[in-house]
């Protein structure tokens, strides 16, 4: 649900992580970091792999 509210806001703010991060009081190091564990988690993609 964090990452929820969090996507909204910067959906409301136009993508603006520092205002974002002021509105929910916490820092923009933070929005990112919550942003890129939520990225990893749903990254199920295979790496590719050269095919000789």
């Amino acid at each position: 649900m964090e990452r929820q509210i969090i996507k909204y806001l910067l959906k409301a703010t136009n993508g603006n992580k520092q205002l974002t991060a002021t509105k929910l009081g916490i820092s923009r190091t933070t929005i990112w970091s919550k942003l890129k564990s939520s990225q990893q988690e749903t990254d199920f993609s295979i790496p590719s792999q050269d095919v000789y």
